[in-house]
This record gives C-alpha cells, structure tokens and sequence, in this order.
C-alpha cells in the first residue's frame, strides 16, 4: 500500500436532524456544520424500518436489513421468561471496520451504538447501550489508557429521564446537568478520536456521538428549545474543532458525516 494514501474519518451524530441544524442556525454562527454544508454532500437520508437507532447504526455498519440481522429495536422479548429484555446482538457479522481490516487497513472506532471489544486490525471502543464501564476497548491495554487519561466512560447518567418526573425547578436543574453530561462524553470522544489519530494515523476512523439523541427525545418542546439549541452550538463547537486538528496533522484525509 502507499505511504500517501487516502485517510478517511466519519462523522457520526445521533439526532442531528438538519430541521434542528437550520434553525440553530437562524441564532448562532455554527462553524463545524458550515464545513460540510459549504465544501461537502449533504441531505436526508432515507432510513431503515423500523425507524430506530438500534437497527440504523447496524444496518450502517453491515450493510443488511433489519431482517437479516434480527434487529428491530432496543427491546426484545423473552419467551422463556415472559418479560422485555434489552437487546443483545446475538450474532456477530462483518462490519466496514472488520472487512477493512482484513485488507490490512488500520481503523479506530469509537462508541458506535450496538459495538462490542473485537478484534480488528486497531482499536475498537464500544458504543452503549450495553457495553459497560469495564472491558470496553480492543485491545484491552487501552482500556487504562483511556480511563487515566480521560477518565472515560461509555454510558450516561439518566439524568435527562429522571427529570421529567419531578417538579419543574429540579426539572430544569437536572436537564441542565443532562445537558452537560452529553458535551462533557462528546468532548472525550472528540479528545480521544484526537489522540489515537496522532498515536496511530488509522486509515479509516469512525467517531459517533450517541447522547445527542437522548436530547432531541427531551427536550424537543418550546419550553426546553433553548437549551436544545445551545447544545447543538456547542457540539458544533466540538466539530469544528476536531476537524480543524486532524487538516493541521493530515491534508489527504475525506471526512463524511451522517
């Protein structure tokens, strides 16, 4: 392979609906969705059916329906024992970053919902739901690296669920913790994506930011709009910023984002 081949890195956003770009727009100065907006391809795309995360981030990543993964939701249910569980994906097909590797392309993937620790010719940090805490990472020795230097963490407080149940000042206070608690895991994805780019030059990357979604099912009313669209501010924040180190590290690298 050449040394100056093509680097590619996408850009994943759960939630990011361009309604909700446009409109932030109309307030802010949005300098990380401008980069694709004016230099790239953008538009709605079509999703999967049913319309929800679980299977869409799979059916990305693999490239099959619903069907033939099995997989049509968070929750299935258990006949043996009568009661909703929480999805595990229970078969393991091939994904971009598994069949890039095989090709002896180095890939880094980071918190794609649904990912477990495999083994891929890199590093591969799990997504939520069900990943934990522990035993997150591929290889295993970066999983020390990332908790002393970042002191990551995959999964979020359910701070934003718990709001809704109690009286409207502590709503509000807890949502607004909520709030914080997505940039704070978005800023160590984006930290970390920095860091392994630097550390290992992957030629292809794959960074997602999950609990963005987690935002647009709570606070997507007029009275929580405010706070909704300083959140995708400061996430663009995050993207410009990320996308203006990896041009000063890398001028031949293809960014996508979806």
């Amino acid at each position: 392979m050449k040394k100056n081949k093509l680097k590619v890195i996408v850009i994943g956003i759960d939630g990011a609906c361009w309604e909700i770009i446009e409109e932030c727009k109309k307030h802010f100065k949005l300098q990380g969705f401008s980069l694709f907006l004016e230099k790239g391809l953008h538009g709605v795309l079509k999703t999967v059916i049913p319309p929800a995360t679980s299977p869409a981030w799979k059916c990305y990543s693999t490239g099959l329906p619903p069907e033939k993964l099995d997989l049509f939701h968070w929750y299935v249910f258990d006949p043996k024992s009568k009661r909703i569980k929480l999805l595990t994906v229970k078969k393991n097909f091939k994904e971009i970053w598994d069949y890039l590797s095989e090709h002896g392309f180095k890939c880094v993937v980071i918190n794609t919902p649904l990912t477990y620790p495999k083994k891929i010719n890199g590093v591969l940090i799990a997504g939520p739901p069900l990943s934990g805490e522990k035993n997150f990472v591929y290889p295993k020795k970066y999983e020390k690296i990332l908790k002393l230097l970042f002191k990551y963490r995959v999964c979020m407080r359910s701070t934003l669920q718990i709001s809704n149940l109690l009286p409207e000042k502590i709503h509000l206070l807890l949502k607004t913790f909520g709030i914080l608690e997505i940039l704070r895991l978005a800023y160590l994805r984006f930290k970390v994506a920095k860091y392994l780019w630097k550390k290992l030059s992957p030629d292809f990357m794959q960074v997602t930011i999950f609990y963005t979604d987690h935002a647009q099912h709570y606070l997507a009313n007029e009275f929580d709009k405010r706070l909704l669209l300083l959140l995708w501010k400061a996430i663009d924040r995050l993207l410009y910023n990320f996308i203006k180190s990896i041009e000063k590290n890398r001028k031949k690298t293809m960014l996508f984002s979806f």
